[in-house]
């Protein structure tokens, strides 16, 4: 009868238990870590010269710094990514409401699901690398598509930012498959005349 108590009430609590936060995670020195879901963590820092991987699960604030490396590939950053010192943020999926980087930190976004109340802001010696295509920027805003294609739109925050962002037009699959077609009809034309 107990057992049954006890399985009817984990049964019934189970939903709330799932939204239980963990307070905060650290990784130092040259650990590596992997934040996957179910995953909810408050606070995630990193330092020295760790590398952690988020694959999955839910960060509320993430803290980088020093030498450390993040990567994002999926997961959702419910309020910021902060990157200080030397460190390198690397984003490639996940869902993210804000990216700010400071001192000598380089951030790399190559993707990510951003809505339109989402922002990057940098301040000091910091970069933010955007990769995509079609980028557009007016008032603020910066838009465009990722190389998956999905379009995107943000804030780029505060004065200091846009001179501490640098665009990567890559051109379209199409756009490179034209030009791989043009070259080759080019090459054919040339032999022909010889």
């Amino acid at each position: 009868m107990k057992t049954k108590i006890i399985f009817i009430l984990l049964t019934i609590l189970s939903p709330f238990l799932n939204q239980v936060r963990a307070a905060e995670l650290e990784f130092h020195g040259n650990e590596y870590g992997i934040i996957y879901s179910p995953q909810d963590w408050y606070d995630v820092n990193i330092y020295d010269y760790a590398t952690v991987d988020m694959i999955g699960g839910s960060v509320n604030i993430l803290y980088a710094f020093n030498s450390s490396i993040f990567n994002i590939s999926d997961g959702s950053i419910t309020s910021v990514i902060c990157s200080f010192d030397l460190s390198t943020v690397n984003i490639t999926g996940g869902s993210i409401e804000a990216l700010a980087t400071g001192g000598s930190s380089t951030a790399n976004v190559y993707g990510g699901e951003w809505k339109w109340t989402d922002y990057i802001a940098a301040f000091d010696q910091s970069i933010v690398n955007i990769y995509g295509y079609d980028f557009s920027y007016s008032y603020g805003r910066l838009s465009g598509f990722w190389l998956s294609g999905i379009q995107f739109d943000l804030w780029l925050r505060g004065p200091d930012t846009y001179p501490r962002v640098v665009l990567h037009e890559i051109p379209e699959p199409y756009s490179i498959l034209l030009l791989s077609m043009g070259v080759l009809i080019a090459r054919i034309r040339t032999k022909a005349k010889t």
